[in-house]
């Protein structure tokens, strides 16, 4: 399959829109999975550490609770430490279920499992031991059972409390990550997008402009008739085609021109000799008008002069012949010409055409690039909807940081969770703010690369404007060519008056000669019949230097075109 330019300029800024594509889609791939991070944390890591800490502050509830039932003895203790255990319950078996991995269920399943025989020590052993009096039995329980199992409960929520912070942390590294990815590639897809379109724009201007600007300067050589020209086919596209039509015009050209300087050259010499003939024959007939007293006793002589003029008209009439016909061949020749220069402008129109496709293809390019621009705001908008979550975050934060407060001792731990937390939003937020700087250095290379979008279509434009110059060349080609077409024609018609005077003169020698033998009384018709002669062969004089004068007027046109090297 042949590739034209417009093949070749399609596929170069394919290549751009490519890249920008790539760029753009893997930086809104990067910042919706920065968007998944965030709200993992927001609906599932952060819920998940309040349930870790309010079964810690719960824990501590049943431990005083239970300790406060069993020094004052009043039931509200009693009632809001099951209350809390009920509450607890409920609490880990969400923590189980919703585990996401082993560890996090292993975890929560042994908080469960110690909080579970925390409880059931309590109300199958201290409780009723208490309520039956047994206060000594009582307490020994609760020193010696149950307040091992309470520190170790303590002990694997504090560790699932750990646990659940580093996974926040290692969530919030992420987000980090990605964010820097999606800026780092954001950044090296604009700047090679830019960069391959700037470039590619210049090259294509030069691969368009510099083979037809040759070109022109070729058939400015030519115009000025320089036909040893040829022009370097280095492309099969359009610009090559031209190139093969430009080398095959000239071919003909320098052909046709040879021709006509050849004949042009015999045309001369056969006007020269007829010149010198007509002189001979002028002579002759001279010799004969002042000798007719004499011609009884020279009869012989003069018929013998009679047959020798008549072959020398014959002569003379056969190199006539031979210029009309050199005339009427290039006279063909040179219509061949201008139908070779016909078809080389119909050429430069096709190149014309293909400029004019390549200017249309460009303006879409731009149009893309334009629409590039506008996808760059979209990520813009997704990138503002990310900062209102980080916000967002960071007011809930905020409360969190608030109830932690009120909490008292026992919010603590979740007071500093709460402060990472508003810390990652803020940081999110930073991040958020650098990817719309980004985004903004993104529209400004895209505005560079519209720019270059344009001056490539100016110079497609001045590419247009080459290609009439080389049409304009063409059409001076072909009026010279017509020129010499119509000089040749007026030696053609020259030559066949020629033709016609010479057998004329022919003709009245041999009624001459024939005159001569009958009678020598017939001297003063024969003196009558020589200046006639005389007068035809000042004729035919008269026409040789006319057929000389435009044979060298045709030999001054051709010296115009350099045909040998």
């Amino acid at each position: 399959m042949k590739i034209t330019l417009a093949r070749k300029m399609v596929a170069y800024f394919l290549l751009v829109i490519l890249v920008a594509v790539a760029g753009f889609a893997y930086t809104i791939y990067m910042s919706n999975k920065a968007q998944v991070s965030v709200e993992n944390l927001k609906g599932y890591e952060n819920p998940r550490l309040e349930k870790i800490n309010d079964i810690a502050y719960n824990a501590l509830g049943e431990s005083y609770n239970i300790k406060a039932y069993l020094l004052y003895g009043t039931d509200q203790y009693l009632a809001e430490y099951r209350r809390l255990a009920e509450a607890n319950a409920k609490l880990e078996d969400e923590l189980v279920k919703e585990a996401r991995t082993e560890e996090a269920r292993v975890l929560a399943v042994n908080i469960k499992a110690l909080n579970d025989q925390y409880s059931k020590g309590d109300e199958d052993k201290l409780i009723p031991l208490w309520q039956q009096g047994n206060k000594d039995a009582a307490m020994d329980v609760a020193t010696k059972e149950l307040a091992p199992l309470a520190t170790q409960l303590i002990a694997k929520v504090n560790e699932t409390k750990t646990s659940q912070k580093n996974e926040i942390n290692q969530a919030m590294n992420d987000t980090d990550n990605v964010t820097k990815l999606a800026k780092e590639v954001a950044i090296i897809s604009a700047v090679l997008a830019a960069m391959l379109g700037i470039i590619i724009g210049l090259y294509a201007a030069q691969k368009i402009t510099a083979p037809i600007k040759a070109l022109q300067k070729l058939m400015a050589q030519a115009s000025k008739g320089n036909l040893l020209v040829k022009a370097a086919v280095q492309t099969q596209d359009e610009i090559g085609q031209l190139c093969e039509s430009f080398n095959t015009m000239i071919a003909s050209q320098l052909e046709i021109v040879k021709a006509v300087k050849n004949s042009s050259e015999e045309l001369t010499a056969a006007s020269q000799a007829m010149a010198a003939s007509s002189t001979e024959v002028s002579a002759a007939t001279t010799v004969i008008s002042t000798k007719t007293q004499s011609v009884a006793l020279s009869m012989e002589e003069a018929s013998n002069s009679s047959m020798e003029t008549s072959q020398v008209l014959i002569e003379l009439s056969a190199l006539i012949q031979i210029a009309k016909d050199k005339a009427v061949s290039a006279g063909l020749k040179s219509e061949s010409s201008i139908n070779a220069a016909t078809e080389g402008k119909a050429t430069v129109n096709v190149v014309m055409q293909s400029m004019n496709t390549i200017y249309n293809k460009t303006r879409e390019a731009e149009k893309v690039i334009t629409l590039l621009s506008e996808y760059s705001q979209q990520i813009g908008m997704i990138n503002e909807t990310i900062t209102g979550i980080a916000k967002q975050t960071n007011l809930l934060a905020l409360n969190a940081a608030i109830e932690a407060a009120r909490a008292g001792e026992s919010g603590r731990g979740f007071a500093v969770v709460a402060e990472e937390v508003r810390k990652l939003a803020e940081q999110s937020n930073a991040e958020a703010s650098n990817i719309s700087q980004l985004i903004f250095k993104i529209t400004e290379n895209t505005d560079s690369a519209v720019v270059a979008m344009k001056h490539s279509l100016a110079e497609v434009e001045v590419g247009v404007e080459e290609v009439n110059k080389a049409g304009k060349s063409l059409e001076n080609i072909l009026s010279a060519v017509a020129e010499t077409v119509n000089d040749i024609d007026g030696i053609a018609k020259v030559t066949d008056d020629e033709v016609a005077s010479s057998d004329k003169i022919v003709q009245l020698i041999e009624v001459v000669a024939e005159d001569i033998e009958g009678t020598s009384r017939e001297a003063l018709d024969v003196s009558a019949a020589i200046e006639e002669t005389s007068a035809i062969i000042e004729t035919v004089a008269a026409s040789a230097e006319q057929a000389s004068a435009m044979a060298q007027n045709l030999h001054d046109l051709i010296s115009r075109f350099n045909v040998e090297e």
